[in-house]
């Protein structure tokens, strides 16, 4: 995890970065995930917005559906996103970068507009049919200043 701080930190066009750490019984379906992004980092411009997940390597699951609500355009409408994370190939190998026990990998969901007129909301679920998804340590999300 310092590796990855590391790394963090030496990306100047990150505006935005932070994770939530789930349960050690799992991610239920009703645990709603939420990132308030602060004004005053918000340079009025386009982003790219990342889904980023850490997991370890009892997850049971191939891929993870995530339902990312946000609300870029207007602070009281939300717009929800869903977003297939294949975290393993088709022989169950994990396909993210590793350490020991954990894996991470970020996956890109869209470009968003964000101005300083409002706070900017993101809201993050899972969207599997099990109610309960174990082995996800940390979801978070980065948002980019778009090249």
């Amino acid at each position: 995890m310092l590796f990855t701080g590391l790394l963090t930190a030496c990306q100047s066009h990150t505006m935005y970065h932070s994770f939530h750490t789930l349960p050690k019984d799992g991610w239920n379906k009703s645990d709603t995930l939420v990132y308030t992004i602060p004004v005053e980092n918000i340079q009025p411009k386009t982003y790219e917005l990342q889904i980023e997940i850490r997991h370890t390597k009892e997850l049971a699951h191939r891929s993870l559906w995530v339902v990312v609500y946000q609300n870029a355009q207007d602070s009281m409408l939300f717009i929800a996103d869903t977003l297939q994370c294949v975290l393993a190939n088709e022989k169950g190998r994990f396909t993210g970068t590793g350490l020991n026990n954990y894996y991470q990998q970020s996956f890109p969901l869209k470009t968003v507009k964000l101005s300083k007129e409002y706070t900017p909301v993101f809201k993050l679920a899972h969207y599997m049919k099990k109610g309960r998804i174990e082995g996800i340590h940390d979801i978070g999300i980065r948002i980019i200043e778009k090249q």
